[in-house]
């Protein structure tokens, strides 16, 4: 088992929130790269041993809000459609 959990800052007080318990560290690691690529600023797993996996914020993170013809960019290179 995986617990995996999300740090924010505010003010210089980090807060932990924990996400989700996962079966595969695979899993794990899918829902902290999501949680780093939108406003944590860093995730971590833990297994049933306490050994962590920490995951950053991309360098290339960039908090401001997507233009519609970024959207629209993302949307025409999807492979989900």
């Amino acid at each position: 088992m995986f617990k995996v959990y999300a740090v924010w800052k505010h003010g210089g007080v980090s807060s932990h929130h924990l996400l989700d318990t996962c079966q595969t560290q695979e899993d794990a690691a899918h829902i902290a790269r999501c949680a780093t690529a939108g406003s944590a600023e860093y995730a971590y797993s833990e297994d049933s041993n306490g050994r962590r996996l920490v995951y950053l914020r991309p360098p290339t993170y960039d908090p401001q809000p997507l233009t519609a013809e970024q959207m629209r960019q993302l949307k025409e290179r999807s492979v989900f459609d």
